[in-house]
């Protein structure tokens, strides 16, 4: 998805003039295709929440989650290096997966306190 974005932004520095006709010329030739991708990769993954194995319906629903955070993380990005100077998307990106990395310390401390408990 990453890649498919940039280029079209390739493409599109080519043919527009300034950077936010850019980032709205590779958005509106990517979104719908990038969209599709999401919807379908993420239903494929939450089906293995039907297995009756836990790791296996672990893994389906992290990875649902993961693909539509980084469609979230791409898209994102996109919007505030329109309206913003492309250093600040750096400080943008790091600061989303700071949030990731603190939910999931959050999460993984709640499932360790449970089991503690038990």
């Amino acid at each position: 998805m990453c890649r498919v974005f940039y280029a079209a932004m390739q493409r599109a520095q080519s043919a527009a003039g300034s950077r936010a006709d850019c980032v709205d010329r590779a958005l509106d030739d990517t979104f719908k295709p990038s969209l599709f991708n999401v919807l379908t990769t993420g239903a494929g993954l939450l089906s293995m929440v039907l297995v009756p194995i836990p790791p296996i319906q672990v893994f389906g629903v992290a990875g649902a989650l993961g693909t539509a955070l980084v469609f979230f993380a791409v898209g994102s990005s996109a919007v505030v290096m329109v309206q913003t100077k492309p250093a600040f998307v750096l400080v943008w990106l790091l600061g989303f997966y700071i949030v990731i990395g603190l939910i999931e310390t959050v999460i993984q401390l709640v499932r360790r306190k449970d089991r503690e408990v038990e």
